[in-house]
């Protein structure tokens, strides 16, 4: 891995309560293998939680591999965890699927382990990666899915001024425009 792309790596998104990290190769490595040896790797209190079969499935064939192919924006094809500050801990994880497509769309995922939810990180944690994709060129806007059972995700989604823009009856499929200003001599334009 080169200079440029460790320092990607030292890059976190802050918000009120929450940092989001981004975690290289040995990070995720350590995370699917044992999640304490994350914890310990990063300098944070351990967390009870565990890895989901299917995070895990998506790390070691998705982003594993993408993380070993120099041309890949790491950025977009890592786990970022989402580490509550006031307990120095891991308390969930979001990602993209990669980068932007041909029309400047992003998706996102996230998820909180059980002993956090309903006390708002993910919304929080969304909100400050939606801040992030703003700052990104050529990113226009980020989509999501959530199963239609899980009302809690399409209420991040909500909170988050996503809109619902296709709905299968099991899965609800969501976009979230990202505004962008240019400046020109008469003032700003969209």
């Amino acid at each position: 891995m080169g200079y440029n792309q460790l320092k990607l790596f030292n890059k976190m998104i802050d918000t009120k309560r929450l940092s989001l990290k981004p975690l290289n190769y040995e990070q995720l490595l350590a995370y699917t293998q044992d999640k304490a040896a994350l914890d310990a790797l990063l300098g944070l209190n351990a967390t009870s939680g565990y890895i989901s079969s299917d995070l895990k499935e998506a790390i070691e064939k998705t982003m594993l591999p993408a993380l070993a192919d120099e041309k890949i924006n790491y950025l977009y094809a890592t786990l970022w965890v989402v580490i509550w500050k006031k307990e120095n801990k891991i308390i969930g994880g979001v990602s993209f699927t990669g980068a932007q497509d041909e029309k400047g769309a992003i998706e996102i995922g996230y998820g909180c382990d059980e002993e956090f939810r309903g006390m708002g990180f993910m919304k929080e944690a969304v909100r400050g990666m939606l801040e992030w994709a703003k700052k990104q060129p050529k990113v226009y806007c980020v989509k999501a899915c959530t199963h239609n059972e899980n009302i809690a995700s399409g209420k991040i989604l909500k909170h988050n001024d996503f809109l619902k823009i296709n709905d299968s009856g099991e899965m609800s499929f969501w976009k979230y425009e990202l505004k962008r200003y240019a400046c020109n001599e008469g003032g700003m334009v969209l």
